[in-house]
């Protein structure tokens, strides 16, 4: 149910946070097997990382893991394709790439502690219309006639 008076906050970016039991394990994992880059590592040893995919980060930070319940989606520009680079790398698959109703093509993986991780990708012509914006231009058009 909407709340007529609620009021609309702006978000500039989002990070899920993850507790895993090794963060250089889960590092190793995250950028070697399921195609993210290391941003950053923070102690010695680490205890909190940030990997990115794309444009999106991922806090990893050391701690009991409570996969229950929890699961991080990511919507990436081809789903088979990194479904594929995956499955090369030996990550576990719960789900394979399927279509789904809400419109979009997505499949799910499991990390070393137990999170889910589901991967997809918007069906075509799925996203909004881009807007359009009128602008008036004065041009002039000439037609050559023929003598």
């Amino acid at each position: 149910m909407t709340n007529p008076n609620a009021r609309r906050f702006e978000c500039e970016q989002h990070h899920a946070g993850l507790s895993v039991s090794d963060i250089s394990a889960a590092v190793d994992f995250y950028t070697g097997k399921l195609g993210f880059w290391l941003a950053f590592t923070w102690g010695d040893p680490p205890t909190f990382a940030g990997v990115n995919l794309g444009d999106v980060q991922i806090f990893l930070q050391h701690g009991t893991p409570s996969p229950q319940g929890c699961s991080v989606y990511f919507v990436v520009g081809d789903a088979d394709e990194l479904y594929e680079f995956q499955r090369a790398n030996g990550v576990e698959v719960v789900e394979p790439p399927s279509d789904k109703p809400w419109l979009l093509r997505d499949y799910t993986v499991r990390d070393l502690d137990g999170y889910y991780l589901i991967f997809g990708h918007r069906l075509q012509n799925t996203q909004p219309p881009l807007p359009i914006e009128r602008v008036d231009v004065p041009i002039r058009l000439e037609k050559r006639r023929s003598a």
